[in-house]
């Protein structure tokens, strides 16, 4: 299965390592892909690096550099349309490229036609949604 690893899963996996978000780290060391671009790592970097969070930098970078490692990079299609959080069309977009289900921290609505666009009408998935489809 591939997934786009939405950078708020990232940090509530660091945060709570015994709850939902941690155990879809731990599928991406195993079960799971994740597709991402240099966007999508560059954000990784650039929240996890926020002093409010209190990462320790080096594990950090490691997990970053290990998810540029593991990762399948694609190379997504820019599109035009306006979606309430402006962040998310890259996450789409990568997620278009790369054939993979939208992994989410909480469901949250898209526009509908930027959701057809991607082709991920029936691919938008909670992150608890990604931890009971991987184990199958």
């Amino acid at each position: 299965m591939k997934i786009i690893l939405d950078t708020n899963v990232l940090v509530a996996g660091l945060l709570s390592p015994y709850r939902s978000p941690a155990q879809v780290l731990q599928l991406v060391a195993g079960k799971v892909q994740i597709c991402i671009d240099l966007r999508i790592v560059s954000e990784y970097r650039q929240v996890l690096a926020r002093p409010k969070f209190g990462f320790d930098p080096d594990p950090v970078e490691d997990l970053v550099d290990y998810l540029e490692q593991a990762g399948e990079w694609v190379i997504p299609t820019p599109w035009g349309l306006a979606l309430p959080e402006a962040d998310d069309a890259v996450f789409l977009e990568v997620a278009k490229a790369g054939g993979a289900c939208y992994s989410e921290w909480e469901p949250r609505l898209h526009a509908a036609g930027a959701m057809r666009w991607a082709g991920l009408d029936g691919r938008v998935m909670a992150y608890t949604t990604t931890l009971v489809a991987a184990r199958k």
